[in-house]
Order: structure tokens, then C-alpha cells, then sequence
């Protein structure tokens, strides 16, 4: 027995293995040792069900049993569907198996007795009775058969042996004996094993006993017995057979039992064999009726015959073609009934004789069917134009088409009455074409409807038609014209022909709304874009943007225009300028290149020489010096200069004597590249079992590179990012924390809702529903869908009362046009009030705060501060008046002085000013046109001069960089001076250029900039004194300007009454004294402002305040929530940063109310507790791993964690992993004592051998770091 087990395991072995080889089955689902389905995990049972799939519909049945197996062994993984199908594969797979050992027992001729589909798996080593049933027989085979190959030889042996055909088996052993150097090395061994076995099978029976012969036969007769009440009564018959074979004495009731389910037996097996024979005689004389009557007979039974059976299936396959065939015949006949038909009434249609083409199509109806999708269509065409025709459909009866013309106009008169023409049209247009009679009454109101809507509708929809063409043709006036007629129309469209009518009305609008703001868009965009690049300095490109405006300049405004022109005479100026700009910073690069690179030539050969004597001294260290002095040198000049000391750059590298240093370095590195990846592959080993200790290496590893200076590799990198992730998925704490947040939120809302927030209520509802179904329960997410609709009511009520108090603010804006001043404060008043009381909150609030706040501090502000309309009015005469006063009196001063630019400013207001006098007005526009030639052809005469001094100093910067980088030092030092005595003549030129055009400040810069000896003095006291004035009246018309555009009365009368206060005398300047006599008598008017007006300023300004403070603290709420609920979202999502945002939240400024923060702070001590876990596991990981070193350091920063005190539980773990650290602490203090004794005694052996169990057992303790 025990040879017969092992030899059942070596072939079911042999099978599994040769089955997965042959097939190419790429990781196989059965062990081929143990011979059982492997687990599989849930990732694994989609594709292996897939992979099921596609063998069965390929015909590689075994290897989908293989794959079914698998499946069925990890049955608890499955859905219901999946069982299902894998259920239905797997009947499948055997049935074809089956059916192909059917038919493989056809063609060799025998029929041994083979074991149903569904039956237990054979013995591996048959019986005696299988030996004789399953004997082998010659198959002759055909002359032009191909000759399988090895492996597929092998494969068929394999696939007989599961079946129990051993004969068969063995025959294709013997025909694969001679091939066998074909197979493959694996398949070899294989063979042998099977040719072992097949010879096994094949021996005689041996020699049984009389018990062993009575129990051989009793469990033929109970398999016999249990095949007869099956009905599988060809393994019935097989198994009685048997058990005469054994000559066992049998007792009385199984004798009876064997003679009655012989008896039972042959009487079956003889009625279906009479049924069959029955059938296979109607069959051949044409009864397929009978034939089938008498073969499903049979069939319907569900008997088990053996060759019968086959027979049975071979009829009823006959039976099922002639059923077929003669199924085709009849719908061939069919067919070609409803061709002739189909032909015939296609001519009649074309003869237009439509009544022989009515009937023909009567008949063809229902064989319609029968006909093609084409033929159909005709069929269908031909019907629809016979209805058209005739207004009758095919097939109806006179009375029925009279009943069809009533309904028809009754329904188009009604719908004509009612407007509704479109709707009329079709019923009136099919009652007359039926051409039956109503009457003359009738049929004159149907001709007369007809002709009314017709009209009508063609009218109307050639309207639409032109609209819709003129739409598509862009022609948007003309289409909007014929589209508004008919929607003007009183005649009713259909629903969707006004839909498209309102819907091309629109789009018209639109589009011409679009096109004209997206041209002005368009110019305005590329101006701005054309400032924004000159600011930035970008000519060119301003330059390209200002061209393209050209072509949009129609749909710029008049001062865009103007600005247009402007911006574009400045950008070439600007761009010129650029240039020669560019031109003096490549003259001064040039020149800095050469006194760098002369500086390093000389530094460089000092550093040599004095190498050289160091050398000679034997003063190496000095050297080394002096060398590393060189090469600093060296370095400091730039890659391109380089190539131009190569000489000296050789000699430098000539001396150099580092490369031991190098290669220490070097070995050190690779040291540390050994260790980084000795590190990296055992945290990417313990990452498959211990993240904690794949955590523990990382971290050890990016210590090392950071202590090393050295960067991790890629693949370092990756395995770092990866254990970092698996860490923190692993620990992370949305696995509990998240759901029980979700569910926490309903109640968040509540608390929003007694709190008037219904926001911020609506934001925790739409989380909750949000969430799916692993985060939120259906109790949970209905309960926050019925709250959701008690927070938009409360959001609705809040913000209809939004709207009417900034409607009241809105209202009080337009009382200030005319005065009212009173009612305006107080509506002002009312507004704060009512945003108190109300229970506002959110952005409602502070939407109603802005309007209040912008309407206190600028509308009514300004209004209270300003003077009363005639104040205003006569303020503003009285300014204008002076302004021009003032320019008229300045403008020759400064012309006959010979300073245009500061008479400019005062000319155009002389030339645009209201008030002032034609001959005046002209002089100024003369001056004006005379002054701008000569300030062109001055600035011209100075662009060109400047632009000839930068040309000739950008060469000498040449030229001294090519001398510096040949080394011809004493032509360079000449080039220097030059180039020197060039940059201060240009930067002169450049000061008297600033003078010139009145751009003092610049010129005093630039003389500043440089050497005082070489600058005209004259020049740099006229600068300052220009500079001073220009700074004195800027500041005194900054003031009046800014006063005086505000109309702010107050400030233009403390102004004025500042210049009046300036004392007469001499020091007083000429311009000062004109400004203050002619703005004296200003002062008078400015200063009528009344009591009642700073009354109203005040209560304004208070208002203005307490809005402020309301808006501030709106503001700070809204603030501190919107911390709080991103804080909520990171913690709710699972991120990183959810500890630091709700650390930041809680330590943020006021605003949060009770429940948030007492929801931060529990959510913070959560997080706390998590990190506290870690940190005792990281401890608790690095003690069992021997590095007390790291054990302690994460208990130290367990202890001074200051969230949180430690927990019970966790104190007395953290207390008992301090113990057993400060324990093993004591025992390597012990062997370093022992160590230090042996060394007194002088037992270097001993010494050395209680090092060694120090550093093997307690190298990661403090006592070894501290003491070794």
C-alpha cells in the first residue's frame, strides 16, 4: 500500500508537470510536488477566472482545468458571480474532454468502459478488470496523416492516462520509445516515469485470496448496483461482469440482487436499444417527427448506454440536420414567395398602378421577415410611397380608410381653430389625399384651411430659413431682422422651432456683443501688453505689440490712441538708448575680463615663484600653500578666459601632488557607497516583513549620506520613498480616525446651525455625503441629507436678508447726489443696526459689512468732508483761475532764463486751459512747437554724440581684452588708461546730456559717480541748485494738486495758508513768491466750511469705525474656520500635513468657537497618542535587533514629547524596555571590567576574547560607545 500511495504521488506529480510545461502555463497554479492548488490571493482571482475564459473558448481544456481547480480550492475568495461561472467553466472543460475521449475511442475501433464526466478520479494504479478493458488497440492511420511531434505524443499519453484509457496510453508510450532523444532534458524524465507506469499497468493480475477475491467482488456488486439506480447502465453491466471474474461465494440477497439488476440491465438496455433502432429507421424513410419522438424518448431518460449512448447522440445529430435542412428549404421558399412579391410591387409602384401595388404588399407584410436588410428598406419605401400615393396604408378596408379620413380632419380642424397650424397641417394634408367625401361644407372648409396654413407656414418658415441661412453666412443684422418676425408672429410654431428661434436670437446677440468685446479686449490687451514689456524693459517685443495694434486701432478709445502714439515714440527712443546701453556694459565686461585676467596672470606667477623657493627650501607645507593659492587663482577665471593661461595652468598641474589624497578619498567613498547599499538591501528585505525595521535601515542610511556628504543613488532613493509610503499607509490613522470623523460631522453641522452658520453647516454635509460607502454608512449620509436641506433654507433666509440691507446701503449711496446728507447717516445707522440683530454669519455678513464699511469710509466720508456744492463750485473756479495765474507769470520767467523744460509744464496749461485768452493760448502752442524742434534736434545731436563715444570706448575694451589674453601686459596697462580717460568723457557727456534736458537729479548722480578732478564744477552747482527747486515747487504743487482734485477744502485751505505764511524778503525765490501771491486769496473761500458739516464728519467717521471693527472680526472668524476646515480636510483625506495644520490652527489667532477647538484639541491628541505608538514600537523593534543605542534614543524622545502624558499602558512598556536596556547596560559594563582586569594581569587572551563578546553582543550600547 505504501508503494502504491508513493507511486500515486509521483505520477499525479508527472501529470500536474508535464500538463503546465506543454501548455506554457507561466506561473503555475498547482504545486507539481505536493499536488495541490496553491492560495491564491484576491488580486489573483480576476485574471486567473479571465485566463480560465480564454483556454475553454480555446479548446486547451486541461490547462483550463488546471486554472478551474486553483479557483475552486480558494472557493471562500469568490463572489457568487465568479462560483458561478467558474462552475459553468468547469463543466465545460470536462464535457469536451469527454467528448473528445469519445470520439478518440470511435476511431480506434474499442469502447472500453470509461467513467462519466462527473464520477471521482480513477486509481492511478488500475485494477485487473481495468487492465483487461482498457487493453490496447492498433489504429491504423491514414497514409497522408502527419506525424505528431514528441511533446505532442507525450501530451496525448498524459491526457489518455487521466482518462483511464491505459491500452491507449501505452501505445502511445511504445510509439514515442524510439523518439525519445527529441524531448526536451525535463520532458525525458517525465517519460520514464510514464513508460514505468504504463508497463505496470499492463502486467498480469496477481494471485488473490478467497477474502480478498469476496471483497473484490462486493464492491463490483455495490458499483454495479449504485451505476443500475443511476441509469448508468453500461458501468452497470461492466461492474456485474466483474464479479463473476472473482468465483466469491455471494449470500442469498446479493445472488438476488445481482440476478435482478441483470435482469434490470438487459431489459433497459433492450427497450433503448429497440427505441433507438425505432428512430433510426424513421430517420432514413423521411418521419422526422417520429424519429425525433422516438430518439427523445430515450435522451429524455437520462441513460448511461456506453456505445449506445453515442449512437443515441450520432441520430440525434442526423436528426437535428434534417430538421434543419428542412427548416432552410421552407424559409428559402419563403424567401424567394417574398422576392417575386417585392419584384412585382416595385414595378406596379413604378408603373404607378398603386392599387395592384396596395395588394401585393398586403400579402408581403407578413413575410417580411424573411427579406434583407435592403430588400426591408424597399419593402418599407415601397409602403410609405403607396400611402402617399393613395393616403391609404396597405391592406385597409374601405371602412377603415373612412374611419381613418374622419379622425384625420377632425384633429386638423381642431388644431387650425386653436392656432396651432404646424400641428393641423399633416391631418388636413392625409384627409385629403384618402380622397373621401365629407360633404360640400366640409370638404369647402377643408380646401380652405389647407390653403390658409400652407400659406401661412411657408411664409413663416421661409422667414426661419433665411435667419438660419444668414446666421450660418455671418451675417448676423440680416438674420436677427428675419428671426424676429417670426418670433413676432401670431401663428404658433412647434416647441422646438421656437426653441431654435430664441436660441439663434440669442446666440446673435451674444455673438455681437462678444465681437465687439473682444476687439476692444483685444487693443486693449495688446497696449497693456506693449506697456508691460517696456516697463520690464523688453523693447523688441513692445515694439511687435505695438505694430499689431495698428490694425486694431479703430476700437481704441481717443486717450488710448494718444497713448498708443506716445508709448511708441518712447519705445524706439527707449529702445536706442537700450542699445547703447548694451554697448557700455559689453565696453565695462570686456574691460573687467582683462583686469581679471592681467590680475591672475601676475597673481599666478607670484604664486609660482614662490612655490619654487618654498620648494627649494623644503618648506613642502609653504608649498602646498603657495599651490593652492595658484589654483584658487586659477578658478576664479572664468571657463572662456581659461584657455588663454593654459601655460600657466600647466605649469600649476605640473606641481600638483594630491593624488594620494585622491585615492584615500576615493577609498573611503566607495567604503561608504558599500555601506549605503549593504543598508538599502536589508531594508528592502525587511520591508516584506518588518516595516518598522525597514524603517529603522532607511533611516540609518540617509544618516550615513548625510553625515558622508554624499547623495543617495536612484535606486536608493526609490527604496527610501518606498518605505517611507508603506510606513506611513501602515501607521497611519485614517484607518479608525476618518470613519469616526465622518460620522462626528452630521453633529459638526448641527452645531453650525444653532450657531447661524448654515455655510460652514453645508460644507460638513457635503463631506459626508461626499464620502463613500467604507467611510460613511447609510444612516449617517440620510441623516446629513435631510439636515442639508434645513441649511439651505437657513443660507436662502440669510442671504434675501443680505440683499436687503445692502439694497438699504444702495439706497443711501443715491441719497448723496443731492445732499441729503441726514437721511444718508441715518440709513448708514440703521444698516449697522440691523447687522447686529440679525443673525447673519459667513460671507453674507461680510458682504453686507463691505458695503456698509466702502459706503462709511469713501461715499459718505468724502461727502461730509467736502463743502456745499456752491463752496465746491466757486473752490474750484478760484484754483483754476490761480493755476493759470501762476503759469502765465512762470512760463517766460523760465524761457527768458533758458530753462524750457521748466517752462514746459506751465505752457500746456496755458495752451489747454479754460479761461484764457486766444492771443495767450496761441503764444503758448508756439512756444510749445518751437521748444519740441529744438529739444528733437538737441537730443538728437546728443544721441549721436553719446553713441560715437560708446562705439570707440567698446573697441579699446576690445582691444585690451585681446591684448590681456595674449599676456602682452605692457600694451594692456597702455589700452587701461585710455579706456579709463574714455569712460570719464562719456560719463561727462552723459551729465551735460542730463542737464540739458532738465534732468538734474540724473546729472548730479553721474557727477557724483565720478572723479571730482576731472568734472566741470559749473555743472555740478547749476545740477544741485536746479535739483533743489525743482524738489521745493514739486512739493508744494504735489500738495495743492492733491488738494485740490479731491475738492477737499480743509486741505487745499492749510495748504495755502502754509505758502501764505512764508516771509517776504530776499531768500524768499521768485517762483515761491508768485505762487504765494497769487494762491493768498484762496485762502478766504477755503475756510467757510460749517459746524453742522465737521458734525456730520464726525458721525461719519464713527460709523465708519464700528464698521470696521464688525468687518475685522467677520473677517477673523471666517479666517480662523477656514484653517480649521482645511485642517479638517488633510485630516479627513489622510494626509501628511494634517498634525502640522491642526498644530497651526489651534496655536492660530482668535476666531474659533468652543466646539472647533475642543474637536482640534481632541483630534491632536489622537495624533499625539499615534506618534507616541510609534516611537515606543521604533524602541521596542531597535532593542529586539541589539541597537540599544536606537532604542534609547526613541524612548528619549518618547519622554520629552510635550503634547501629551503617556498612558498607563504604555508607561509601564516604555518602563520595562528601560529596564532591559539599563540591564544589558550593566552586563557590557561587566565585560569591560573583565577586560580591563585580564589587561592588569597581563592575559592578553583573555583580553581579547572579552573584547570580542563586547563588541558582538553590546557593540550598540552607550558603555561600548563611550568606553571603546
Amino acid at each position: 500500500m505504501q508503494q502504491s500511495a508513493r507511486r500515486a504521488v509521483r505520477v499525479l506529480a508527472l501529470v500536474v508537470a508535464i500538463l503546465a510545461t506543454i501548455v506554457g502555463c507561466k506561473g503555475a497554479l498547482v504545486d507539481p510536488v505536493a499536488g495541490s492548488a496553491r492560495v491564491l490571493s484576491i488580486e489573483e482571482v480576476e485574471p486567473t477566472l479571465a485566463l480560465a475564459a480564454e483556454a475553454v473558448d480555446g479548446g486547451r481544456y486541461s490547462e483550463a482545468l488546471l486554472l478551474l481547480d486553483a479557483l475552486r480550492a480558494n472557493a471562500r475568495l469568490l463572489t457568487p458571480e465568479q462560483a458561478t461561472q467558474t462552475a459553468v467553466l468547469w463543466g465545460r472543460a470536462r464535457n469536451a474532454l469527454h467528448q473528445q475521449s469519445l470520439a478518440r475511442t470511435d476511431d480506434a475501433g474499442a469502447a472500453p468502459t470509461e467513467a462519466p464526466p462527473d464520477a471521482a478520479a480513477p486509481p492511478l494504479v488500475p485494477e485487473p478488470a481495468d487492465v483487461r478493458e482498457a487493453a490496447p488497440a492498433v489504429v491504423p492511420e491514414p497514409a497522408d496523416a502527419v506525424e505528431p511531434s514528441a511533446t505532442e505524443l507525450l501530451a496525448e499519453a498524459v491526457a489518455l492516462w487521466e482518462e483511464r484509457l491505459y491500452g491507449r496510453a501505452a501505445l502511445c508510450v511504445s510509439r514515442l520509445d524510439p523518439r525519445r532523444g527529441e524531448l526536451l532534458p525535463q520532458d525525458r524524465l517525465f517519460y520514464d516515469e510514464l513508460r514505468h507506469l504504463a508497463q505496470e499497468a499492463t502486467l498480469e493480475l496477481p494471485p488473490l485470496s478467497e477474502p480478498e477475491r469476496a471483497l473484490r467482488a462486493r464492491e463490483h456488486l455495490d458499483a454495479g448496483l449504485r451505476a443500475f439506480e443511476a441509469g448508468d447502465y453500461a458501468e452497470a453491466r461492466a461492474r456485474l461482469d466483474m464479479v463473476a471474474l472473482f468465483d466469491a461465494k455471494l449470500d442469498r440477497a446479493s445472488r438476488r440482487s445481482l440476478e435482478r439488476a441483470r435482469r434490470g440491465v438487459v431489459q433497459a438496455i433492450e427497450d433503448a436499444r429497440e427505441a433507438i433502432s425505432r428512430g433510426e429507421r424513421l430517420l432514413t424513410a423521411g418521419d422526422l417527427e417520429g424519429a425525433r419522438e422516438a430518439l427523445h424518448s430515450v435522451k429524455d431518460r437520462g441513460l448511461r448506454l456506453g456505445q449506445w449512448s453515442r449512437e443515441l447522440e450520432r441520430l440525434l445529430t442526423e436528426l437535428d440536420a434534417a430538421l434543419a435542412q428542412r427548416d432552410r428549404l421552407r424559409e428559402q421558399a419563403e424567401r424567394a414567395r417574398a422576392t417575386d412579391l417585392l419584384e412585382r410591387a416595385s414595378a406596379a409602384v413604378r408603373g404607378d398602378v398603386y392599387s395592384e401595388a396596395s395588394a401585393l404588399l398586403a400579402d408581403l407584410l407578413p413575410l417580411r421577415e424573411r427579406l434583407a436588410d435592403e430588400e426591408r428598406a424597399l419593402c418599407d419605401e415601397l409602403c410609405r410611397a403607396v400611402e402617399d400615393a393613395t393616403g391609404v396604408q396597405p391592406g385597409l378596408s374601405p371602412a377603415e380608410v373612412r374611419a381613418l379620413a374622419e379622425r384625420e380632419l377632425a384633429a386638423g380642424l381642431e388644431a387650425y381653430d386653436r392656432g396651432m397650424y404646424v400641428e393641423a397641417r399633416p391631418h388636413l394634408d392625409k384627409a385629403a389625399r384618402l380622397g373621401v367625401s365629407f360633404g360640400w361644407r366640409r370638404n369647402r372648409r377643408l380646401r380652405r384651411a389647407r390653403e390658409e396654413v400652407g400659406e401661412a407656414l411657408e411664409r413663416l418658415y421661409g422667414r426661419l430659413r433665411t435667419g438660419r441661412m444668414l446666421y450660418e453666412a455671418r451675417d448676423y443684422e440680416g438674420a436677427r431682422r428675419a428671426l424676429e418676425e417670426v418670433w413676432d408672429s401670431r401663428i404658433r410654431l412647434v416647441q422646438a422651432d421656437l426653441d431654435e428661434v430664441a436660441g439663434l436670437l440669442a446666440a446673435v446677440a451674444r455673438i455681437e456683443r462678444e465681437e465687439a468685446e473682444a476687439r476692444r479686449a483685444a487693443a486693449t490687451r495688446l497696449l497693456q501688453d506693449a506697456r508691460t514689456l517696456a516697463q520690464k524693459g523688453e523693447h523688441a517685443a513692445a515694439l511687435d505689440s505695438l505694430e499689431e495694434l495698428e490694425g486694431h486701432a479703430e476700437w481704441l478709445t481717443p486717450l488710448q490712441r494718444e497713448e498708443h502714439k506716445e508709448l511708441t515714440a518712447a519705445v524706439r527712443k527707449a529702445a536706442e538708448r537700450a542699445h547703447l546701453r548694451h554697448e557700455a556694459e559689453d565696453a565695462e565686461r570686456m574691460a573687467r575680463e582683462a583686469d581679471a585676467l592681467l590680475a591672475a596672470r601676475r597673481a599666478v606667477r607670484e604664486a609660482l615663484e614662490a612655490y619654487d623657493g618654498a620648494f627649494a627650501a623644503q618648506d613642502y607645507a609653504a608649498a602646498g600653500a603657495h599651490l593652492t593659492e595658484a589654483l584658487a587663482v586659477l578658478q576664479t577665471v572664468d571657463a572662456d578666459s581659461r584657455t588663454t593661461l593654459r601655460d600657466l595652468d600647466d605649469q600649476v598641474r605640473l606641481r600638483a601632488q594630491a593624488l594620494e589624497d585622491a585615492r584615500r578619498r576615493q577609498a573611503h567613498l566607495a567604503a561608504v557607497t558599500r555601506a549605503l547599499n549593504d543598508l538599502c538591501d536589508d531594508a528592502t528585505d525587511a520591508m516584506k516583513t518588518d516595516l518598522l525595521e525597514a524603517d529603522l535601515r532607511v533611516r540609518e542610511m540617509v544618516a550615513l549620506a548625510r553625515a558622508e556628504g554624499v547623495q543617495l543613488a536612484p535606486r536608493q532613493i526609490a527604496v527610501r520613498d518606498a518605505v517611507t509610503k508603506a510606513a506611513q499607509e501602515a501607521f497611519r490613522i485614517d484607518r479608525w480616525l476618518r470613519p469616526t470623523r465622518y460620522a462626528g460631522l452630521p453633529a459638526v453641522a448641527e452645531r453650525y446651525l444653532e450657531a447661524g452658520e448654515p455655510d460652514h453647516a453645508r460644507w460638513a454635509l457635503d463631506l459626508v455625503m461626499a464620502a463613500g460607502a467604507d467611510m460613511v454608512g447609510p444612516d449617517v449620509r440620510n441623516h446629513a441629507a435631510a439636515r442639508q436641506e434645513a441649511a439651505r433654507r437657513e443660507a436662502d433666509r440669510q442671504e434675501a436678508v443680505a440683499a436687503r440691507l445692502v439694497a438699504a446701503v444702495d439706497a443711501c449711496r443715491a441719497a448723496l447726489p443731492g445732499g441729503d446728507l441726514d437721511t444718508a447717516l441715518e440709513g448708514a445707522g440703521a444698516v449697522l443696526t440691523a447687522v447686529r440683530e440679525e443673525a447673519l454669519a459667513g460671507a453674507a455678513r461680510m458682504r453686507v459689512l463691505e458695503h456698509v464699511v466702502a459706503f462709511l469710509g469713501t461715499d459718505l466720508s468724502a461727502a461730509t468732508g467736502q463743502a456745499s456744492p456752491d463752496l465746491r463750485r466757486h473752490l474750484g473756479q478760484q484754483m483754476a483761475r490761480a493755476r493759470l495765474v501762476i503759469a502765465g507769470q512762470l512760463a517766460p520767467a523760465y524761457l527768458e532764463a533758458g530753462r524750457p523744460e521748466m517752462a514746459e509744464p506751465h505752457l500746456d496749461a496755458l495752451a489747454t486751459g479754460a479761461g484764457v485768452s486766444r492771443d495767450v493760448a496761441a503764444w503758448a502752442r508756439q512756444q510749445k512747437d518751437a521748444l519740441k524742434l529744438r529739444t528733437a534736434e538737441a537730443e538728437e545731436r546728443r544721441e549721436r554724440g553719446l553713441a560715437e563715444d560708446t562705439r570707440r570706448l567698446r573697441e579699446l575694451a576690445a582691444v585690451l581684452l585681446r591684448q590681456a589674453q595674449a599676456g602682452q601686459e605692457a600694451q594692456a596697462e597702455a589700452t587701461r588708461r585710455e579706456l579709463a580717460e574714455r569712460q570719464l568723457a562719456l560719463a561727462l557727456r552723459r551729465a551735460h546730456n542730463a542737464l540739458e534736458r532738465g534732468e538734474y537729479a540724473r546729472a548730479v548722480q553721474t557727477i557724483e559717480s565720478e572723479a571730482a578732478d576731472v568734472v566741470d564744477r559749473s555743472v555740478a552747482e547749476r545740477s544741485a541748485s536746479a535739483v533743489e527747486e525743482i524738489r521745493r515747487a514739486g512739493d508744494i504743487e504735489a500738495a495743492l494738486t492733491g488738494a485740490a482734485a479731491a475738492l477737499d477744502a480743509c486741505d487745499v485751505a492749510r495748504a495755502v495758508q502754509l505758502l501764505s505764511g512764508l516771509p517776504d524778503g530776499e531768500e524768499l525765490p521768485a517762483t515761491d513768491a508768485v505762487r504765494r501771491n497769487v494762491l493768498a486769496a484762496v485762502a478766504e473761500s477755503a475756510l467757510e466750511l460749517s459746524e453742522r458739516q465737521m458734525a456730520r464728519a464726525a458721525q461719519a467717521e464713527q460709523y465708519a469705525v464700528e464698521g470696521r471693527a464688525l468687518l475685522d472680526a467677520a473677517k477673523q472668524r471666517e479666517e480662523a474656520w477656514s484653517g480649521y476646515r482645511d485642517a479638517m480636510a488633510a485630516l479627513l483625506t489622510g494626509r501628511e500635513t494634517a498634525s502640522a495644520g491642526l498644530r497651526a490652527v489651534q496655536a492660530g489667532p482668535f476666531g474659533l468657537t468652543e466646539f472647533e477647538r475642543a474637536d482640534l484639541d481632541s483630534a491632536i491628541e489622537v495624533l499625539v497618542e499615534e506618534e507616541q505608538k510609534k516611537l515606543l514600537s521604533r524602541a521596542v523593534l531597535a532593542y529586539n535587533a541589539a541597537d540599544y543605542l536606537a532604542a534609547a534614543e526613541a524612548l528619549t524622545r518618547l519622554r520629552t514629547m510635550a503634547d501629551s502624558p503617556l498612558s498607563a499602558q504604555m508607561e509601564k512598556d516604555a518602563g520595562n524596555v528601560e529596564e532591559a536596556i539599563r540591564e544589558k547596560e550593566r552586563e557590557a559594563e561587566l565585560l569591560y571590567r573583565q577586560a580591563v582586569e585580564a589587561h592588569g594581569e597581563g592575559d592578553a587572551e583573555r583580553v581579547r576574547e572579552t573584547i570580542e563578546r563586547l563588541k558582538a553582543h553590546y557593540a550598540r550600547t552607550a558603555t561600548y560607545r563611550d568606553r571603546m
